[in-house]
């Protein structure tokens, strides 16, 4: 395989000569007729990865006589490569909560990733505390906002 530079006779990026001869020339962007930002790459692109704290599912996942645990979950935010004003949900960062019948303690088994400043986790608490407040321990509720 050759790994023979070409330059795109259109835009002028230096490209494979097998895609120029695959292109009659052209990058596979211009060969297909679209415009192509070429002023920035996708690595100067400044990272923006954050948790989504408006929206935080929460699913039972054991329960015992004494306890019952739960885990809680944020959808992975990130700059959308494509575009300069746009954000792309990339993932999902989960934690494990154990909440105590008996008192209505909340212990972190598991503590999320990327959830530093603690915020995900203080939502779930409270949302898992009002639960606890009226006897119940749903299968599935959330933190909503907005």
């Amino acid at each position: 395989m050759s790994d023979t530079k070409a330059t795109c006779e259109k835009c002028g990026v230096s490209i494979l000569q097998m895609t120029a001869d695959r292109n009659a020339g052209l990058c596979q962007p211009c060969s297909e007729g679209r415009k192509v930002n070429r002023k920035r790459s996708r690595v100067e692109v400044k990272p923006g990865r954050r948790l989504d704290r408006m929206c935080i599912p929460i699913e039972k996942y054991a329960e015992t006589q004494n306890h019952v645990d739960y885990f809680y979950c944020s959808s992975v935010w990130d700059k959308d490569p494509r575009f300069e004003s746009r954000s792309i949900m990339i993932g999902e960062n989960r934690g494990l909560l154990r909440i105590t019948k008996e008192d209505g303690q909340i212990q972190v088994l598991y503590p999320m990733f990327e959830d530093d400043d603690g915020r995900v986790l203080e939502r779930a608490i409270h949302v898992l505390s009002k639960h606890w407040k009226a006897g119940e321990y749903p299968a599935k509720t959330m933190f909503a906002s907005g």
